[in-house]
């Protein structure tokens, strides 16, 4: 991968075994993710991964040594995963999806009210990017 200087190519491989995906289409989450995970860090506001994207996430982050480097060299922070088991209010937020007619990251701002992932496995009904300073 050309996004970092770290090897992310083993993470890349488990993936593309652990869901079944081709090397090619498991480096395309990846290049969304790291997008999805760039907004994550900048944005005021809270993301939250779609299905594919969220998958790839869980995916990096148990690799905890290479995915906090990354988050440290990229962001200069680390990016918390917040499963979020129910939603009683609308949170404005931004929903991201991998759009696979672009192969990229799709993302709008919009009031998030329902679960829009399963938590890849994880068996949360959603989940979020949390600014660490935050008291999420």
């Amino acid at each position: 991968m050309t996004t970092t200087s770290l090897n992310v190519e083993q993470v890349i491989n488990r993936y593309s075994k652990e869901y079944s995906v081709s090397l090619e289409q498991s480096e395309r989450h990846f290049h969304a993710l790291f997008d999805f995970l760039k907004l994550a860090a900048t944005s005021d506001k809270p993301c939250f991964p779609d299905k594919t994207i969220d998958n790839a996430w869980h995916t990096f982050i148990i690799h905890t040594k290479l995915y906090s480097t990354y988050c440290s060299n990229q962001f200069k922070k680390f990016i918390h995963h917040n499963p979020i088991d129910k939603i009683e209010q609308p949170i404005e937020g931004y929903l991201c999806s991998f759009d696979s007619d672009t192969n990229s990251l799709f993302y709008k701002l919009t009031p998030v009210t329902q679960a829009v992932c399963d938590g890849g496995g994880g068996n949360c009904s959603s989940c979020a990017s949390v600014d660490p300073s935050s008291d999420n």
